[in-house]
């Protein structure tokens, strides 16, 4: 359940995010508050795995454009 309200929040902040982030961020959530149901903790998983590679793709961006 508190996961589900921080992705909630994350969602609602619309600078943290690209669009297309914000709106996985929202499934996340969605599937963090039906926590009862087994199956969404494979949604909340993936959007991990998703929001990590894209922050080491723009990390690895951010030091090339830097150097």
């Amino acid at each position: 359940m508190l996961l589900g309200l921080a992705l909630a929040i994350l969602f609602l902040k619309p600078a943290a995010l690209p669009t297309w982030l914000r709106w996985l961020t929202l499934i996340a959530a969605i599937a963090a508050f039906a926590g009862l149901a087994y199956f969404t903790f494979i949604v909340v998983l993936l959007w991990g795995v998703v929001v990590g590679l894209w922050l080491l793709i723009a990390d690895s961006r951010r030091q090339t454009s830097i150097a």
